[in-house]
């Protein structure tokens, strides 16, 4: 492979770039008979090449180029044949594919933003001659060749003078001819014609960098904020469509990019950054389906606590679910919760078990009216002692001398329901006795019965059993039994 050629650029490209007015070299028509036209010509060669000449000449890429052969050498197994010259404005940049791009590759063909640059001529190199130099060279070349004939023609004619010659008389033809074809008449449309030009590259300039704020800056900064979008990269994305303003859908696509962070929450079990992120999507453009998603955050976050027994926190986010979009999977969450609540609580026996087990028998919730049943369930408490007022010492055995009290604590029940209660007294000698609690009973109530042996000494011993039942259902409540010795 060929050695590329090192070339020193002499300055950055810049698409603003503005040809520099070169005033043209004036005939020496343009001056004064008495001024030297030598030293006028040279003066204005100094004047002309001691300004800086920026030029701006298209860049197609064509066999005549120095470097044709180098490039193509060097992208000889290339995805994409260059088919343009390589051009850098500002923080953008042209490949030499032809897609314009902001970054170290190229986002079409990925040929680097480097090696194009070593590549590419971007302006003439130092020292070499360009189109508008060689101009200015040869009008020079011009100036000093009439300077040197108008220099002879002087000294001729000081010397026909110095002679004493007639200087009016006729001057040969061929003569006449020369000094006409070397002196052209004097005309002001050229430096019109220069102005114009001028005007006409400042107006193509200025129209350009319009072009260029207006509409192709804006385009390749959409671009870039998509493929941030693209790339995950929501914040930058948001910076840029921000920045600008009403330019294409811009609006509409900060939306978006606030939707997609919430969704990338979402994904994460981050619930609460996401409805932050959805909330900012809907301040911008009211959405039914940012309401979903908001409803499914709260669901979500629901789940977490309820998985950790958070019960009332779940709670609380599912109603909120349950206000923003009601449907049949929030309020199954809020009884599951509810039911779970129940039995991790229910021996506490606190108002809020209460309503969470009417709420649930009344939506018909499979298991509530079980659970319903078993807590609001009559419990009995039965002791057997020889104590009259002992509600706690259970006794086995007693003597057939002594007197037996059956103790019954009561408790359950709905709040104010009240119960009818009968028990039954089975004997050693095996025959029952029943006896009617006529009295209305109620939780937290103590009932007592007294039993013995009217002539102890001939009482049988063997086991004395007490049984409690509920009167309207004949529901075995609770039981007891002691036994006679001695």
């Amino acid at each position: 492979m060929k050695k590329i050629k090192k070339i020193i650029h002499e300055k950055e490209f810049d698409t603003m770039t503005i040809v520099t007015d070169i005033e043209e070299v004036p005939s020496l028509e343009d001056t004064v008979e008495t001024v030297d036209r030598k030293t006028l010509a040279d003066t204005r060669m100094d004047i002309a090449e001691g300004q800086p000449t920026q030029v701006y000449e298209p860049r197609p890429l064509t066999p005549d180029d120095d470097i044709y052969e180098d490039i193509i050498e060097q992208f000889a197994s290339a995805p994409t044949k260059p088919k343009y010259w390589f051009e850098e404005f500002g923080d953008y940049w042209s490949c030499s594919c032809g897609h314009i791009n902001k970054g170290d590759s190229c986002k079409s063909c990925g040929l680097e933003r480097e090696l194009l640059r070593s590549l590419f001529i971007l302006h003439k190199p130092t020292g070499e001659i360009g189109k508008l130099d060689k101009k200015l060279k040869k009008s020079k070349e011009k100036a000093d060749k009439e300077a040197v004939q108008y220099a002879e023609k002087e000294n001729h004619r000081k010397e026909r003078e110095a002679s004493g010659e007639d200087l009016t008389k006729v001057v040969p033809i061929e003569t006449a001819v020369t000094v006409q074809q070397n002196i052209k008449p004097k005309s002001k449309s050229k430096t019109k014609i220069a102005i114009a030009i001028a005007a006409v590259l400042i107006l193509i300039g200025a129209c350009g960098f319009a072009i260029y704020k207006h509409m192709a800056a804006p385009a390749m900064q959409y671009e870039e904020a998509v493929q941030l979008m693209e790339d995950g990269k929501y914040a930058e994305a948001i910076e840029i469509y921000t920045s600008l303003g009403d330019y294409k859908d811009s609006k509409a696509m900060i939306v978006k990019c606030h939707v997609l962070i919430g969704d990338k929450y979402y994904e994460e079990a981050k619930f609460e950054e996401a409805i932050a992120s959805y909330e900012t999507a809907m301040d911008l453009k009211k959405d039914d389906s940012l309401y979903e998603k908001i409803r499914l955050c709260y669901i979500g976050m629901g789940d977490a606590y309820l998985a950790d027994d958070e019960y009332e926190k779940a709670l609380g986010v599912y109603m909120v679910a349950a206000e923003i979009a009601p449907g049949d999977d929030v309020q199954e969450k809020i009884n599951e919760t509810k039911l779970a609540y129940v039995k991790a609580f229910m021996d506490d026996r606190t108002d809020q078990v209460e309503a969470y087990l009417e709420e649930l028998v009344e939506a018909d919730y499979p298991g509530a009216k079980e659970l319903y049943d078993s807590y609001y369930a009559w419990h009995v408490s039965i002791v057997a002692n020889t104590s009259e007022s002992d509600y706690s010492t259970d006794k086995s055995t007693v003597s057939r001398k002594e007197t037996v009290y059956f103790h019954t604590s009561l408790s359950g029940g709905e709040p104010e329901e009240t119960i009818r209660l009968y028990y039954e007294v089975k004997w050693p000698d095996g025959h029952n006795e029943i006896y009617n609690l006529d009295s209305e009973w109620k939780s937290g109530d103590k009932i007592s019965a007294r039993f013995q042996y009217s002539i102890p000494v001939f009482g049988r011993e063997g086991k004395l059993t007490f049984n409690l039942y509920n009167f309207n259902t004949k529901e075995l409540l609770g039981s007891d039994s002691v036994t006679f010795k001695n």
